[in-house]
């Protein structure tokens, strides 16, 4: 079973983090959150916006996520863009 593509970027005191290209979606889309959980993942944070999500076939993410017990949080970020009101990170995504 292929693994996905993880980068772990450093450890901050107890807590692992990692970035990783969009999941495949569709019907392997399963697979990849499998892999995720199997990887010691415990949260997903997509930057995704919703059309992107339904482009890709991702709309079962959050879903299968939280069926391997994974926390999904849905962070949108618009491609070339910025925000009109910016969004604060939450404290855990700080540096």
């Amino acid at each position: 079973m292929p693994q996905p593509d993880v980068y772990w970027l450093r450890d901050l005191e107890g807590v692992r983090l990692a970035i990783m290209p969009r999941p495949r979606g569709g019907e392997w889309l399963a697979d990849e959150v499998a892999g995720l959980h199997r990887l010691g993942v415990q949260t997903v944070v997509s930057l995704l916006e919703p059309r992107e999500v339904s482009e890709l076939d991702l709309g079962n993410e959050e879903s299968l996520c939280g069926q391997a017990r994974l926390q999904f949080l849905s962070f949108p970020i618009p491609d070339r863009g910025v925000q009109a009101t910016p969004r604060r990170l939450p404290f855990w995504l700080l540096p």
